[in-house]
């Protein structure tokens, strides 16, 4: 049996890498758009947090200062 050498594991790595990298090309900045939207949420739903408890504190006499 003859191997077809080196030549054809190389074509055969960057064919795998480029099948790969498709998957790249079909994400683009689809990924990115998500982190961002859910950093707003993030921030959206701490800060109503933080002042439901700026409102329970205001409202406590018994807390320390």
């Amino acid at each position: 049996m003859i191997l077809g050498g080196s030549s054809d594991v190389f074509y055969s790595l960057g064919d795998f890498f480029q099948t790969i990298f498709l998957f790249f090309d079909w994400v683009q900045n689809k990924f990115n758009t998500i982190l961002l939207l859910l950093g707003f949420f993030g921030f959206a739903y701490w800060m109503n947090v933080q002042r439901k408890e700026n409102i329970k504190a205001k409202n406590n006499p018994n807390q320390i200062k």
